[in-house]
């Protein structure tokens, strides 16, 4: 649900397990107990990977556009009811679950993870909610709207970017060189800006792929360090099979800007 993992010429090879994350299982737990009996709570599970979830093995994501994904932690249980003389237990309202890696979430178990020339962004994310009962719960939180690393991951010439107020990226990424971000959360990035004005909506292409287009004059157009990737072989093409470059430089994300046609025209 809500899971767009689009590829063209450029095609995402996800060697690992993967699946989408609308929301995790819950975790009970013993709060307080009668003398007959255990009376449970539970909390909201955290939720990963929206679009991809990596958990062993190698991944590799390029010339991709990951985006429109949804994701959201569980909600928490309010306390049980014991009835009189007892009435609610207190303060036993379960949290919501985090949630985190709208496009894509890496566990501490894969032994490689590479991201270069692809675009991760336009994902609504959210925790889950608390408990209302006794008391209100605290509601999850979104650690990173597009990309959680938890095992070093290696990123190159990509478009890394929130539309809400939550992070960027979290965990350990390591930029290789000329990344975009939004809110400057990703550690190593030197490009900033909002979407708005650095991508057009995601929309569908004759080639019945997704993108989010780079915008005429925007800061992802000509911002790539080289046109290599992360492997040092050449980057020729782009999402759509689109020569790269079309300017002095490569673009950053999945597509490279065909300037006869970036502003819409097409």
């Amino acid at each position: 649900m809500g899971r767009v993992v689009s590829a063209g010429f450029g095609v995402a090879v996800l060697v690992a397990v993967v699946h989408a994350g609308s929301g995790g299982a819950r975790t009970r737990i013993t709060v307080w107990a009668q003398p007959t009996a255990a009376q449970l709570a539970a909390y909201g599970g955290a939720a990963y990977g929206g679009g991809v979830y990596a958990s062993a093995g190698t991944l590799l994501v390029s010339n991709s556009t990951i985006s429109n994904c949804m994701l959201s932690g569980g909600s928490g249980e309010s306390a049980p009811y014991l009835g009189y003389p007892y009435g609610y237990l207190k303060n036993v309202a379960g949290s919501g679950g985090n949630a985190s890696g709208g496009s894509v979430f890496v566990g501490a178990n894969v032994t490689a993870a590479v991201v270069e020339f692809s675009t991760l962004s336009g994902n609504t994310v959210s925790g889950g909610n608390g408990g209302s009962y006794p008391f209100q719960a605290p509601n999850g939180s979104v650690i990173a709207e597009a990309l959680d690393s938890k095992t070093p991951l290696s990123i190159k010439s990509s478009i890394v970017a929130s539309v809400g107020a939550a992070a960027d990226c979290a965990g350990l990424i390591n930029s290789e060189g000329g990344n975009f971000d939004r809110n400057s959360t990703c550690t190593g990035f030197s490009v900033h800006g909002t979407v708005a004005n650095a991508l057009m909506p995601l929309a569908a292409n004759a080639d019945g792929t997704f993108s989010l287009r780079p915008r005429f004059g925007g800061a992802v157009i000509d911002a790539a360090t080289d046109c290599t990737l992360l492997d040092q072989s050449a980057s020729i093409e782009d999402q759509h099979g689109t020569l790269r470059p079309q300017g002095p430089a490569c673009d950053l994300g999945a597509i490279e800007a065909d300037y006869m046609f970036v502003s819409g025209f097409d």
